[in-house]
């Protein structure tokens, strides 16, 4: 595990993975084995420490590999700001469509529920909104509603926040 080192960040040590053979030229399927490489290392920790990957770890360790040069993941999640998330949210909407749905709908992200219904916050600009219509069994249309909301499209007043 030489390709191994800590870099400190918001005064924390994270772990980080240096890419020492980098090609130019690469092929996508030296693209996908270099990630591969980097899961195999995720793996291997999680081995040695017999652990295993929160919901969010492990929803990040199914992205890797599938982010492109408009998505970046550098100090994901740990030193993401509000705007940092923001414009993440932005950059998948603007990715090509078909293959963002795709990606959604297998990453396990699902609509916010309390006792099997929609979140009351969520239901009230669901109803608010006259213009869009969504489906809350489609978890792209939850990332559509979250970027709506957070361009401020047609939100209920008792929704916004002031900034």
């Amino acid at each position: 595990m030489d390709d191994l080192y800590l870099k400190m960040m918001n005064n924390q040590p994270t772990l980080k993975v240096l890419m020492s053979d980098v090609i130019q030229g690469t092929t996508p399927t030296r693209i996908a084995s270099v990630w591969n490489h980097v899961k195999e290392i995720i793996t291997h920790c999680c081995t040695l420490d017999n652990a295993t990957l929160s919901g969010d770890s492990s929803s990040f360790y199914d992205f890797i590999g599938r982010q492109s040069k408009r998505v970046p993941l550098e100090t994901y999640p740990d030193a993401w700001s509000y705007a940092d998330k923001s414009a993440y949210l932005l950059l998948i909407m603007q990715e090509e469509k078909v293959m963002m749905k795709r990606y959604v709908q297998t990453s396990g992200i699902v609509w916010p529920t309390e006792d099997g219904l929609i979140q009351p916050m969520l239901q009230l600009i669901l109803d608010h909104d006259k213009t869009s219509t969504y489906d809350t069994d489609v978890p792209w249309d939850y990332i559509r509603l979250c970027r709506n909301v957070n361009k401020k499209f047609d939100v209920p007043k008792s929704v916004k926040v002031s900034e």
